[in-house]
């Protein structure tokens, strides 16, 4: 299986990528939490501010995390596609996917017997 190769970008594109998308979302936070929009959608207005999260979700995160990936796979392929812009896409087989978890369901079972004494004698 070939490994892809991505081309590291500078880390001021790196911070824009992550705080941009924030600017909206906090702007859609404090216009979609005024409880006009509970009452419109018929909603308690106590429950203002969770309202104002779900929606500015919805309508600011969301539009934009995916006109960045869509924006990517344009450049990349030339149309708007998500191929090649998201990795770790290819399938992998079940032993490959469930090996690790099973370890760590065992370790963990190991770690609970040490600690606990569950199975053993201990002092109570």
């Amino acid at each position: 299986m070939e490994e892809k190769q991505y081309k590291q970008h500078l880390v001021t594109k790196s911070i824009l990528l992550h705080l941009i998308p924030g600017v909206p979302f906090i702007a859609g936070l404090f216009i979609f939490a005024l409880p006009v929009f509970s009452r419109i959608l018929g909603i308690a207005v106590e429950l203002h501010v969770l309202v104002g999260l779900t929606l500015s979700i919805l309508i600011t995160i969301v539009p934009i995390q995916l006109g960045i990936l869509l924006y990517e796979g344009k450049k990349l392929n030339g149309k708007l596609s998500l191929k090649g812009v998201i990795g770790y896409t290819e399938k992998s087989s079940i032993k490959v996917r469930w090996s690790p978890k099973f370890g760590q369901v065992v370790k963990s079972g190991f770690c609970s017997y040490n600690e606990y004494g569950i199975g053993g004698e201990h002092e109570t």
